[in-house]
């Protein structure tokens, strides 16, 4: 039976019946019942599912089936399809769930040992199988049936199943072919041809070109390489030396003119005559391109001759492109990182430290070698993150894994490096604080520690008791709240815990370390904070000094005294503005945090706090105070 491709038209009924082509006219839906809509499958050979969707015309009905109403063509209660049917010995209906075969008009199902196959993943592959079926789309999804293919595109698999070989090609019961003896055109290929190309692509990389097809061709109608008998197909007849070398001369070295085509004819010249004229083989072949001092990838197989300009050398050939199967490179970013500049830019820290905290990391808790990922590209993604705050779904593309093995990751590794680099955040002793006095701070050498707090925008939670706590007055939008403590010389030396927006700065000073634990020594020690930071009854009732600007009460203008006072707190104080700017180069704290993030965000704090520790100094080495200024400030 012979198939018609037409491009249907989805507003028209057509029928359904195979090779037949009417649409629109006398169209009848299958009847309800299901024993008379068995019938009419059987009778149609319909394999696929029956629905309200699906028509068989009237010149599949006998005359006397067909009963002629006003409003049109009716059928005899009981007709059933009986002429112009497809023809098979066997009849199975195909069962609901079943793929169908994407050809047009193909009779999948029909068959005890009919197989479905999926398209190949390689890209190539897949447009030659499209065209060759004449499909306008091909997904993931797109099946195709052993029945457009020759016994020897299958192999037979230990459980009995066929399956197809890498270098199957579909040739028979196509559209606009013949049925029984597949495609026998002038321009067709075998299969054993397409073998031949679909191989010489995957080794050239490129796209099999006109030239392509005429090489293997040249080399498959000459090799003899049957499946049974070694001898030449059966359809194919034996090629004379004469015209394999004229096509080998028009197809192959039809851009080289001048002497070096002259050396050419010359050499294919002599070959045809001292081979037989009935036929070659592939051995030949090879030794001729060898004497012509050209390797197949030469040949232009995989290339294209570009035209070049007189000026150029005349006759060579250009490599135009390569094509490469992306699918196939497994990329990781930190293949990317190889100066310290490039690692600054996508993880904030230098190469020396990466390493630093992936071996630390590994000593301290070993990744096993059948992890997704190491620790090394563990913590290189967690600091991705701090640093970038890209979602969850980049990372995945960067660091060639999934966003599950990302997110799953992320948490653990960030409280591992949370308590590995929380002894980097220390508070000195007084003696250490005073050999590292700026000369800005040499009227206040009593000060300790210069405190401030930040706050981090962050996303909305569901739940209202969290919103209302995260609600920052100051701010005029939900965030986290916490209080940094910077030494005289530039270091995070302390932290507290995070709170929501809506607390005070004097409660998260009365709650932290400094005065639980009596950090602070009474009548020595000294703290430095701006003046909107209203701690005065937490530090007298701990005899705690406080170097703060002055107020500017009911107008009146600052004495000489304390405006003097107040540039002296402002230049020595600067220093912890400094530090949070530095903190906030990690866009994590300062974007929107995402609420997910939210459980970690002590230990994120704690390893952004680390890393500023460990970065360059905040002041320069001429900032400081001599060695002799310091001895004359303990005395």
């Amino acid at each position: 039976m012979e198939t018609v491709s037409v491009k249907r038209n989805k507003s028209m009924k057509w029928c359904t019946v195979i090779g037949c082509t009417s649409h629109g006219g006398s169209m009848f839906l299958f009847p309800k019942n299901e024993e008379q809509q068995l019938q009419w499958a059987r009778a149609c050979r319909i394999v696929k599912d029956v629905t309200n969707f699906i028509y068989i015309c009237s010149r599949h009905f006998n005359e006397d089936d067909l009963i002629a109403t006003a409003s049109g063509m009716r059928l005899r209660k009981g007709a059933v399809p009986s002429k112009h049917l497809p023809s098979e010995d066997s009849v199975i209906v195909k069962k609901p769930g079943t793929r169908s075969c994407i050809v047009k008009g193909c009779s999948y199902g029909l068959r005890q040992d009919d197989t479905i196959h999926k398209f190949p993943q390689c890209k190539l592959r897949q447009e030659e199988w499209k065209a060759a079926v004449q499909a306008d789309f091909v997904s993931v999804s797109t099946r195709i049936c052993s029945r457009h293919f020759e016994p020897t595109d299958f192999k037979i698999l230990s459980n009995g199943k066929k399956m197809l070989t890498s270098s199957a090609f579909p040739t028979l019961h196509l559209p606009g072919a013949d049925n029984d003896t597949g495609c026998q055109g002038d321009e067709c290929l075998s299969s054993n041809e397409w073998r031949a190309i679909c191989k010489k692509c995957q080794a050239a990389g490129g796209e099999e070109t006109g030239d392509l097809q005429i090489v293997s061709d040249v080399e498959d109608s000459v090799s003899g390489s049957d499946a049974e008998g070694g001898g030449l197909d059966q359809d194919q007849e034996e090629l004379p030396i004469s015209d394999v070398i004229g096509e080998i001369r028009e197809s192959v070295f039809s851009g080289l003119t001048g002497p070096e085509s002259a050396e050419v004819n010359s050499v294919l010249s002599h070959f045809a005559d001292n081979k037989n004229e009935a036929s070659t083989s592939v051995l030949d072949f090879e030794s001729m391109l060898k004497e012509l001092n050209l390797s197949e990838k030469e040949t232009r197989i995989g290339q294209e001759v570009c035209p070049l300009s007189p000026s150029e050398s005349q006759g060579a050939l250009v490599d135009c492109g390569t094509q490469t199967d992306l699918s196939l490179i497994h990329f990781n970013l930190l293949d990317l990182l190889q100066t310290d500049v490039q690692c600054k830019s996508f993880l904030g820290v230098d190469l020396r430290m990466l390493n630093s905290l992936a071996g630390m990391c590994q000593r301290f808790k070993p990744v096993s070698h059948n992890s997704a990922m190491t620790m090394k590209e563990r913590v290189a993604m967690v600091l991705c993150k701090l640093y970038l705050n890209i979602s969850f779904e980049c990372l995945a593309i960067l660091f060639g894994v999934s966003r599950q093995v990302c997110s799953h990751t992320f948490s653990p590794t960030v409280q591992l490096m949370h308590c590995l680099m929380d002894v980097l955040i220390r508070w000195p002793s007084k003696e250490e604080t005073l050999k590292n006095m700026p000369a800005c701070f040499k009227k206040f050498k009593d000060t300790r520690v210069v405190l401030d707090c930040t706050e981090i925008p962050v996303d909305s939670p569901q739940c209202l008791q969290c919103r209302i706590r995260m609600y920052s007055h100051y701010k005029g939008r939900l965030t986290i709240k916490l209080l940094l403590g910077v030494s005289p010389s530039g270091l995070i030396i302390y932290r507290s815990k995070c709170y929501g927006g809506k607390a005070s700065d004097q409660k998260i000073f009365a709650e932290g370390t400094l005065i639980t634990e009596n950090i602070l020594e009474p009548f020595s020690d000294a703290v430095m904070v701006d003046k909107g930071f209203k701690i005065d009854k937490v530090v007298e009732e701990r005899n705690i000094k406080m170097h703060r600007p002055p107020f500017v009460r009911k107008k009146m203008p600052l004495t000489e005294q304390a405006a003097n006072f107040n540039v002296a707190v402002a230049v020595a104080r600067v220093h912890v503005e400094r530090v949070i700017q530095r903190m906030k180069l990690f866009r994590i704290l300062s974007d929107k945090i995402p609420w997910y993030v939210v459980p970690d965000i002590d230990a994120i704090f704690t390893v952004v706090c680390a890393l500023v520790n460990v970065s360059s100094p905040v002041l320069a080495k001429e900032r400081f105070l001599t060695q002799a200024d310091c001895d004359h400030m303990n005395k």
